[in-house]
């Protein structure tokens, strides 16, 4: 519980090497949405995100839609033929490094956690990032359009498996169809996600979903990072309504550093 198991993670990570080689996989598109556009880029493929972190302790998830990517120099996320025990090391020891060098949205991920619980948070231990498309991309190509119904078919199963492992008691989505994919895995979302609806309608507004076997409270956010003001209101505002979804039982808000972008 609270953590993905070692047979996701290889499904994943086989099913990338699929999805890479063969044409007619819903994902088959993503090997063409990175552009390398550093001129000392590495040309390899950067390998899907299946996840974030080694645990969940407080049973709180951050649900996005997909991950964007580094193609700088410096960038050391696996790429096509890391083996398996690499990649999936990566991934459950993202954030062991400190804060700083996250990029800005993980900063504010750990920032919400720090204002929710209090300065001992740790992204990664206390709280796991998944999201909806592991497959990379930029501003969210390839999940939209007329191609993105075979790839929600091809990659929401396992993210609705992913979260069933983690059993979250909260769940932060991150953006529109973030909201919208919860509402596809989980049909007893209370209230029902309407077919058409704004974000700005549901925002912060507490939904409840069986999820791993209980019922997990799903607070609807907007892109953290879009153009939503300064950062700290966003950080009290979404900090806010995950100490009244965890109740009386968090102690008192602790002051957040997060660094600058």
């Amino acid at each position: 519980m609270n953590s993905v198991s070692l047979v996701s993670s290889r499904a994943i990570y086989d099913d990338a090497m699929v999805a890479y080689q063969d044409p007619g996989h819903p994902c088959h598109i993503f090997k063409d949405l990175q552009p390398m556009s550093h001129p000392d880029h590495d040309p390899t493929w950067i390998l899907p995100v299946p996840f974030l972190g080694a645990t969940a302790s407080k049973g709180l998830v951050f649900l996005g839609l997909n991950p964007s990517y580094d193609n700088s120099p410096r960038d050391t996320d696996p790429r096509l033929g890391a083996s398996f025990e690499v990649w999936d090391g990566w991934a459950r020891n993202y954030f062991e490094t400190e804060p700083q060098p996250w990029t800005r949205l993980y900063r504010l991920y750990q920032a919400i956690g720090e204002a929710a619980f209090d300065a001992d948070f740790r992204l990664g231990r206390d709280a796991l990032v998944l999201e909806c498309v592991r497959y990379r991309s930029v501003a969210g190509a390839g999940t939209q359009g007329a191609l993105m119904g075979r790839v929600w078919e091809s990659e929401l199963p396992m993210t609705r498996q992913l979260l069933n492992e983690v059993a979250p008691r909260v769940v932060v989505t991150i953006g529109r169809d973030a909201l919208w994919a919860i509402s596809q895995m989980f049909s007893d979302v209370e209230p029902a996600v309407p077919t058409r609806y704004s974000l700005r309608d549901l925002e912060l507004r507490p939904l409840t979903a069986a999820i791993g076997g209980q019922r997990t409270t799903v607070i609807p956010s907007r892109h953290l990072t879009g153009v939503w003001g300064p950062d700290e209101p966003r950080v009290a505002a979404v900090a806010t309504a995950v100490r009244a979804a965890y109740g009386s039982a968090l102690g008192c808000t602790a002051t957040t550093h997060y660094g600058q972008e």
